[in-house]
């Protein structure tokens, strides 16, 4: 299989003074989501960004709190508050602002 396309990727607009509903990397185009839907168009090529931007950020964090349940680390401070980091860290890599 394929390698996917280098991140990050961008939501920018085709032509000068139109919506941002064509998803770009370093000037190649990766996908339209100009449909003639106008504003969710947009809305979708923003959230198609965000999730591919952010996958790595949260598999990575949900891979280390899962391993730290597999090694029974769960009792532990330290794993507990690396967990919550780690999660915080995800969260700002989608644009959620931690608690």
């Amino acid at each position: 299989m394929a390698e996917h396309t280098k991140l990050p990727w961008l939501a920018v607009s085709e032509y000068e003074g139109e919506p941002a509903t064509f998803i770009d990397v370093g000037g190649r185009a990766i996908a339209d989501c100009a449909h003639g839907y106008g504003s969710e168009d947009v809305a979708n090529a923003a959230f198609i960004v965000r999730a591919v931007n952010s996958h790595e950020a949260l598999v990575k964090a949900l891979e280390f709190i899962r391993d730290g349940y597999e090694r029974g680390d769960v009792s532990h401070e330290t794993f507990r508050v690396k967990a919550a980091q780690a999660a915080a860290d995800a969260l700002a890599a989608v644009g959620g602002v931690p608690k």
